[in-house]
C-alpha cells in the first residue's frame, strides 16, 4: 500500500473543500471530476447519488480509485476514463 501511495497524488488537507463541493451536489446530477486521483471527491460526490465521469491519467491512481470506490460502495454511477484531462473535448 505505501509503495502505491508513492505513485499517486493525494492531499489529505482537502477535507473542507471536499465538504464544500459535495454540499452543492444533488442526487442524480451529472458531475465531471478531472484529475480524480484516488477518488477523494469521487467517493463523497458519489455518496450523494451523482452520476460521475472521472478523469485520471495515472494507472496506479486508477487502481486505487477502483478499490476506494468499491470499498465505499459508490461504483454504480461512476465512469472512469484513463486520459489526460487536457484531452477532454
Amino acid at each position: 500500500m505505501i509503495k502505491e501511495l508513492q505513485e499517486v497524488f493525494f492531499n489529505n488537507r482537502l477535507s473542507h473543500e471536499i465538504a464544500r463541493i459535495t454540499s452543492m451536489v444533488q442526487n442524480g446530477e451529472k458531475v465531471i471530476i478531472p484529475f480524480c486521483s484516488v477518488g477523494p471527491f469521487v467517493v463523497h460526490v458519489g455518496a450523494k447519488g451523482a452520476d460521475i465521469v472521472a478523469f485520471e491519467k495515472n494507472n496506479a491512481a486508477i487502481s486505487m480509485l477502483q478499490k476506494n470506490t468499491s470499498r465505499n460502495k459508490v461504483m454504480q454511477n461512476l465512469s472512469v476514463i484513463c486520459a489526460d484531462t487536457i484531452d477532454i473535448p
